[in-house]
């Protein structure tokens, strides 16, 4: 293994979900081509800049020593063979930011701009029309307002000696989810795919009922834990973790459906019981039943962020409240959160404000990505089903003894209507669609809600 006592600065960015999907929807607000594509042996191209010895042994040494007698042969010792490093090798620890550096080089050195936001973003002016590329390691998934730009993206790499693999269709594949671009209503991001492999890795490893399905993916009980329980057996437990970080991946991803479920799950994973063993296979078993769902997204002009941000109140064992977010630009859910509270709050108003505070500044990111684009952006109109809540922000600070408890950090969002980026509506609970990440929701609710927000058809 290799040392990591010394490293420094070898984390590498990757794009954001939130900028893709982004990205995406303005893809398709913009009628423009959209293609991916991957670069064969992208590592190799990236110099090392630390000393790094690697040790050979076994056949690498033979087939080494084989074709380059002269150069190896007397460098052999006890079947051993230490090498320096000229190129970043996949597996070394700075390989991954070594190629970051690589690529982005190239790509300003051609007159692409980094988006400040997300430096995974880039973008450039072509006879008047803009080419957006964005990294996520060594694939690229990008949108052109010109008729050529597969042409133009293609040369511009093999003059930098990569080899570009390019995949252009009306079905994109791009980290395990495939954008379906030709639809009059959206994009539609799929992850079949995913959610068969996660549902027979479970059925291999704990047993699932090919017919097993459900309504929805967790029960009323979703958040009630039993500490008596005793824990898995270790290869039950690495078993869960595993599993629960796949159906993670999809939850950020093409699969909000089940985020309020994964987000519990993801709190057991170093010490599940059976109790929590039956929740994830409620969770298989709906995903076993809706396999085809897709999240659809769109964006509708002009350009408008929509927030809707909830709480619900002391749901945890603990006391603390659980906080729910959606976020869109009309159609289809951009960004989703579903997460526990840091802290207890005393009151419902109190909760819904720490939810604000813990979801605004990410939506306010966004909104800031957007501006460097390029695109014009309506004030963010963020909407809360507490008219206690809206009132204390609207003031900036707590107003009365039962509120003066309230840390101030909470009302920064005061400041920001001030300057005309956020615009607070009120907006009743029935129709409140972050109610769906704050509670196992059942029935006709949890359908309502899951169809606005994957903007199902």
């Amino acid at each position: 293994m290799q040392d990591r006592s010394t490293a420094t600065n070898i984390s590498s960015p990757t794009v954001a979900i939130e900028s893709l999907f982004t990205l995406a929807a303005m893809f398709k607000s913009e009628n423009r081509n959209i293609f991916t594509i991957d670069i064969e042996g992208a590592y190799l191209h990236g110099v090392m800049t630390n000393t790094v010895i690697m040790e050979l042994s076994g056949h690498c040494v033979d087939i080494l020593v084989y074709m380059y007698p002269t150069k190896y042969n007397n460098l052999v010792s006890n079947n051993k063979l230490y090498v320096k490093l000229d190129k970043a090798l996949y597996g070394t620890i700075e390989a991954a930011k070594i190629w970051y550096d690589t690529l982005s080089k190239v790509l300003k050195n051609d007159g692409y701009i980094e988006n400040k936001r997300d430096v995974c973003v880039f973008n450039k002016l072509e006879d008047g029309k803009t080419l957006t590329i964005a990294i996520h390691v060594d694939d690229l998934f990008v949108g052109s307002q010109l008729e050529d730009g597969v042409t133009r993206v293609s040369k511009m790499l093999q003059r930098a000696h990569f080899k570009p693999n390019i995949y252009s269709s009306d079905n994109v594949d791009y980290l395990g989810m495939i954008f379906k671009t030709n639809l009059p209503h959206g994009i539609e991001v799929s992850m079949e795919n995913m959610v068969q492999d996660l549902v027979n890795s479970y059925g291999s490893s704990f047993g699932l009922d090919d017919g097993t399905v459900a309504s929805t993916p967790a029960g009323s009980n979703l958040f009630i834990i039993d500490d008596d329980l005793p824990v898995l057996e270790s290869t039950d437990r690495e078993r869960f973790h595993s599993l629960v970080a796949k159906a993670l991946y999809m939850s950020k991803r093409a699969r909000p459906d089940i985020l309020t479920a994964v987000s519990f799950l993801t709190t057991r994973v170093q010490n599940p019981t059976n109790q929590d063993l039956k929740k994830l296979k409620r969770l298989i078993a709906y995903l076993n039943g809706t396999k085809e769902l897709c999240l659809c997204i769109n964006a509708q002009l002009p350009l408008t962020i929509h927030c809707y941000i909830d709480s619900s109140y002391g749901v945890h064992k603990d006391g603390k409240s659980h906080s729910g977010n959606v976020t869109t630009f009309g159609m289809g859910a951009i960004r989703c959160s579903s997460r526990k509270q840091g802290l207890v709050s005393k009151s419902f108003t109190e909760a819904e404000i720490i939810a604000i505070s813990d979801n605004l500044g990410e939506n306010l990111d966004l909104m800031y990505f957007i501006e460097e684009q390029g695109c014009k952006v309506q004030p963010l109109v963020l909407y809360q089903d507490n008219k206690s809540s809206i009132v204390l922000m609207d003031k900036g600070r707590p107003t009365s003894h039962r509120s003066r408890h309230i840390a101030t950090r909470f009302f920064f969002v005061k400041d920001r209507i001030n300057v005309g980026e956020v615009k607070m509506v009120y907006r009743p609970t029935e129709d409140m669609y972050a109610d769906f990440f704050t509670k196992p929701l059942q029935g006709e609710l949890f359908r309502k809600f899951r169809k606005v927000i994957m903007n199902l058809k």
